[in-house]
């Protein structure tokens, strides 16, 4: 866990028309945190974001119970990319606007990713700036609290993966748009 990380995402969420000065001692500031929010995920079974994402905004977690497995996605150079080894894929990478379940994608290029994945066990915090692109998967029972920093963007990234020469179906897509090797 990365304190300053957190300490300046719990910052960025406060509005200062709500600052007291010398808030009931002399030199003792407060300050109301209302640009951000706070969510409790509850797991009632175990389960699974599949489809890799970023964020419009920076988070920290902290596991109250049960366990999360956050698989992370980093860009690596396409000619890095080796199809046997199992902690490289490759994807579209897409551009999601538009609010929550109203989608509007505009399709990218193709990159490949290193992924990599944490077990976070009750009692451990975690965190991810809004450029990060993740998959997360919470143990039946896992309850995890959510600190939403401020929007820092309008759009995210969304991986689907790439198949050469087979269609890999988009889930997300109404129009069933296919991607195609070799046309990304």
């Amino acid at each position: 866990m990365n304190l300053e990380i957190l300490r300046d995402l719990i910052l960025s969420m406060a509005d200062e028309s709500t600052r007291i000065v010398n808030h009931v001692e002399h030199g003792l500031d407060s300050t109301l945190l209302s640009e951000g929010m706070f969510r409790v995920f509850t797991a009632n079974y175990e389960t699974q974001v599949r489809l890799p994402h970023s964020h419009k905004y920076d988070f920290a977690c902290l596991v109250l119970k049960g366990s999360v497995l956050n698989r992370t996605y980093t860009p690596i150079e396409n000619s890095k990319y080796k199809e046997n080894n199992e902690l490289h894929a490759e994807y579209c990478v897409t551009i999601q606007t538009g609010q929550l379940g109203d989608y509007k994608f505009n399709r990218q290029q193709r990159q490949a990713f290193q992924i990599s994945e944490k077990l976070h066990m009750e009692g451990e915090w975690y965190q991810m700036t809004s450029e990060d692109i993740h998959t997360i998967r919470f143990s039946k029972g896992a309850v995890v609290l959510f600190i939403e920093g401020p929007a820092k963007t309008d759009q995210v990234e969304v991986l689907f993966p790439y198949a050469s020469n087979v269609r890999a179906y988009n889930p997300l897509d109404d129009s069933k748009i296919f991607l195609i090797g070799g046309k990304v």
